[in-house]
């Protein structure tokens, strides 16, 4: 659905975003009892991340393809961290705040998004296949933050998923805290340089 609604953009993806925002509050503040000042910065942090969502969506030039790159690159990181990881595993990550999480499945993460990266890049025919493999590496870590810092709060909370929206899986945010992290940084690098990163 999400792809879809990336695909075709307004007013789908505008949808998505509205759906997505309650519930995504609603979650934060289930996690966040008696802590304001977390509370607050989660809100902010993910309506930033709608806001990015949509504005890059709908971005004259290469919005879709940018939505779409980072989709498919926060996804490939969960693949690869997951399938490496659990293949070979090895020292962990961030023990305290997820144990199952390990270096392996960082690298593992890392290699899959660079490659995701830099194959749409060349699908696409935009931008350089190597600055976009480098990039791809680096949006695997900041998705990985993302999913470290939402199982902190998770932890301070004393839960283990942040809803049960998806039976089985968890809530929105279990689903999505890697793909809002990266989201905003996007976002972020996209405000303060000159043309459409990261396609030049």
């Amino acid at each position: 659905m999400l792809l879809a609604a990336v695909w075709f953009g307004f007013p789908w993806i505008d949808l998505v975003a509205a759906v997505a925002a309650p519930l995504m509050v609603w979650e934060w503040t289930r996690l966040t009892r008696g802590r304001s000042i977390v509370r607050i910065s989660a809100y902010v942090y993910a309506l930033a991340a709608l806001v990015a969502l949509l504005w890059l969506r709908h971005q004259p030039a290469l919005g879709r393809e940018t939505v779409i790159w980072i989709v498919a690159c926060t996804w490939a990181t969960d693949i690869g961290a997951y399938f490496v990881g659990a293949s070979a595993g090895g020292a962990k990550l961030a023990p305290r705040i997820s144990p199952s999480k390990t270096w392996s499945g960082l690298i593992g993460g890392m290699a899959w998004a660079a490659v995701t990266s830099a194959a749409l890049g060349f699908a696409f025919g935009l931008g350089s296949t190597f600055s976009l493999a480098v990039i791809g590496a680096g949006l695997a870590v900041v998705g990985q933050v993302g999913d470290l810092a939402e199982s902190a709060v998770k932890r301070g909370a004393g839960v283990k998923d942040s809803g049960n929206l998806i039976p089985g899986h968890g809530g929105l945010l279990d689903r999505v805290d890697g793909l809002v992290a990266i989201l905003v940084v996007v976002a972020l690098v996209r405000l303060t340089v000159d043309g459409a990163w990261p396609w030049n």
